[in-house]
């Protein structure tokens, strides 16, 4: 196919594309990541196992017309080569030509390399998970900074950017760093989808898909979640009441030094049962594959209309400790520091106490 024809399919030259796919591959043959999917497998097969399942269930979705006609190619479920998350990320997720949005592509390697940052850096040793949860914010700020740049020429040409913004919540009245809760807003615009595919299947409009997550420290197998508050019962109840997607995310960490952890395992509420321990290593996905497949799956995360109906939807029942947009607009932070303002004068009240918008 002419260069001009690849162009105008996929959105990216051929030459770009080759060296984002080369930057993807030196990615997945980096130490660092043959690590982290190594322990993800040795230790919590069903966890790459159902990460793998949940990325191929909505590969129509993700992949472009191309990426899927590629998949079919393979043999999708029939290709041994696909039945691990490696595998099937190296094959199907690498080349950012089969990735509809390249956005979504650069947002999916981004959180992956973050996730191993927290796992071989940072867990390891004794911490706190609110600690732990701002290194991950932070390692996916870097992430966003660093895939957004390999496909920075296409971006550009499409309108479109990506970078991580931390929301400054002292507004609420402290530095608001004692709880493990964190939230994030995924604001992107669809400019960058590829101009080949069906605009029924890939739509280009904008999507905002806000997530709240409360975080766990643990060692395996199993992790404690009977946290209880004495008016709004217990924390697990109180996240399955959320407007928004609602998630723990479980950082494998000791109160010793540990040599080996697990990246850090993204449970949604609805499956964690009733008891007061569930199992880390059964019924949750890697960080990067709930990110990206709840943000381009309505059914899986319910969207927002606007930043603030967003923000509304963390903080209706909901009071993260630390709170980012990850967005493909660089002047939309603005808006969201503006809705967030407004929203606090809310939370905090006539009594000047910080507090949430509804008991429920």
């Amino acid at each position: 196919m002419p260069d001009s024809e690849f162009l105008e399919a996929f959105g990216l030259s051929v030459d770009e594309m080759l060296e984002a796919h080369a930057v993807a591959l030196g990615y997945l043959n980096s130490a660092r990541a043959r690590i982290a999917f190594l322990e993800l497998w040795d230790a919590a097969s069903e966890i790459d196992k159902a990460s793998r399942d949940l990325l191929h269930a909505n590969a129509f979705k993700i992949l472009s017309r191309g990426g899927y006609g590629a998949l079919v190619s393979l043999g999708g479920d029939g290709n041994p080569a696909l039945q691990k998350l490696e595998g099937y990320v190296r094959h199907c997720l690498s080349d950012p030509a089969a990735v509809s949005d390249l956005s979504v592509w650069a947002l999916f390697f981004a959180c992956r390399a973050a996730s191993d940052s927290l796992q071989i850096d940072h867990s390891r040793a004794p911490t706190s998970e609110s600690h732990l949860s701002g290194e991950l914010l932070g390692a996916i700020e870097a992430g966003c900074e660093r895939w957004r740049k390999v496909v920075n020429t296409p971006l550009e040409r499409y309108g479109s950017t990506l970078f991580l913004h931390k929301i400054d919540l002292s507004i609420l009245g402290g530095e608001q760093e004692t709880g493990g809760d964190f939230g994030i807003v995924i604001d992107l615009d669809g400019n960058s989808v590829q101009p080949g595919d069906d605009e029924r299947s890939h739509p280009r409009h904008r999507k905002i898909t806000p997530f709240i997550f409360q975080a766990k420290r643990y060692t395996r197998p199993n992790v404690d979640v009977s946290q209880h508050h004495w008016d709004r019962g217990y924390q697990r109840h109180v996240l399955g009441r959320n407007d928004c997607a609602s998630a723990y995310i479980f950082y494998e960490n000791g109160t010793s030094k540990l040599e080996r952890t697990l990246p850090p395992i993204v449970k949604p509420v609805e499956a964690i049962g009733d008891g007061n321990r569930t199992s880390a290593i059964k019924g949750g996905y890697e960080f990067a594959t709930y990110i990206v497949t709840h943000l381009i799956n309505p059914d899986l995360a319910p969207r927002a209309g606007s930043p603030d109906e967003a923000l509304r939807m963390i903080y209706a029942k909901g009071q993260p400790s630390q709170l980012a947009v990850i967005s493909s607009d660089q002047y939309i932070s603005a808006q969201y520091e503006a809705e967030f303002a407004r929203l606090a004068k809310e939370i905090i009240g006539d009594s000047g106490e910080e507090g949430i918008l509804i008991h429920t």
